[in-house]
């Protein structure tokens, strides 16, 4: 049996593909020279906030223990911070009184007309700001929260972006309270006040 030898061109075609294996194992082995890691803390998860198609907001109220409890008003097109100071101003509905919840804030009854209060804010200052009626320099911790909350929490306000809570300055006719942010220093809706 006679035995033909490859040609020049076989001879150098089987070469490059051998060295190519070669290259091809030698690099997967080697692994990009990447050395494995544990896994990194980065904060939180990113929340986005979507806004509730049927309008449902929240106000703040106090429940019998004296704790912050977010109570459902419902609106559309969906409510405005301004709008839901005013459903906090009137205080809670006659259901919810029931239930025992109250407002720590002085109360407008339904069908009167208040003391003007308005709702403002701006990109620059990253803080909402809220004018109201009464004096509010002595109001209590959670008068002051039951206002943060409702105001800060009611979004989308121009500063409020994908979930933050807005801080927020409540000015009355004796002068402003510093400003708070709802939740601020481990206090959320529900602790105690």
């Amino acid at each position: 049996m006679t035995r033909t030898r490859p040609t020049r061109q076989a001879r150098r075609t089987g070469r490059v593909r051998r060295t190519g294996g070669v290259l091809l194992c030698a690099l997967a082995l080697a692994g990009c020279g990447i050395e494995p890691t544990g896994v990194i803390e980065s904060g939180a998860p990113a929340s986005v906030a979507v806004g509730d198609v049927n309008g449902t907001a929240f106000i703040y109220l106090v429940d019998a223990e004296g704790r912050l409890a977010p109570v459902q008003r419902q609106g559309y097109p969906p409510l405005s911070a301004q709008a839901l100071l005013q459903e906090l101003l009137r205080g809670p509905l006659e259901d919810e009184s029931a239930a025992g919840l109250r407002s720590e804030l002085p109360v407008t009854p339904r069908g009167a007309v208040g003391p003007p209060s308005t709702v403002s804010a701006t990109d620059a200052e990253l803080v909402v700001r809220v004018r109201v009626g009464f004096p509010v320099l002595r109001l209590g911790d959670l008068a002051r929260r039951q206002l943060a909350c409702t105001v800060g929490r009611a979004g989308p306000s121009p500063i409020a972006m994908d979930g933050d809570i807005s801080a927020v300055v409540v000015t009355g006719p004796d002068g402003s309270l510093p400003q708070q942010l709802c939740g601020a220093g481990g206090e959320g809706p529900g602790a105690g006040g």
